[in-house]
């Protein structure tokens, strides 16, 4: 993502930005519309342009990064999914958070970046329906 905001800073239209978008065309229009509407603003110049503040977006997804998992206390199975091209979560970040969670399921999602329901809705669905199947 923080690749996207800070090389893709404009646009002429909100379909432009739809179009720079990884991996829209596979959304539904309600999920596109919403997108639209709320990560693009309009300039003085009429232009559109990401509401994400470059930095903070740096520094979010820098933060998500460090290995925190001992701290974390879960007492169920768990469901760890990540984009098979995401370009944030690396399958090594899945293996530092394995070790300490109960009953770990790993899956990568085909067709997907790092928004797993809206990139591959219907194979996230399917990875998350199978995984209660399970138990």
């Amino acid at each position: 993502m923080q690749r996207q905001v800070a090389a893709q800073a404009a646009f002429a239209t909100p379909e432009e930005a739809m179009a720079a978008t990884p991996f829209a065309e596979r959304w539904s229009e309600p999920v596109r519309r919403h997108w639209l509407a709320t990560a693009l603003e309009r300039r003085r110049d009429g232009s559109f342009a990401w509401r994400y503040h470059p930095p903070g977006v740096a520094e979010t997804e820098a933060a998500l990064l460090p290995d925190r998992w001992h701290e974390v206390v879960v007492g169920c199975r768990v469901l760890l999914v990540r984009g098979a091209e995401s370009d944030i979560i690396s399958p090594a970040e899945l293996d530092r958070a394995a070790p300490w969670l109960p009953q770990p399921r790993r899956a990568e999602l085909p067709a997907a970046n790092h928004r797993l329901s809206q990139d591959n809705p219907v194979g996230f669905a399917a990875l998350v329906a199978d995984a209660l199947a399970d138990g």
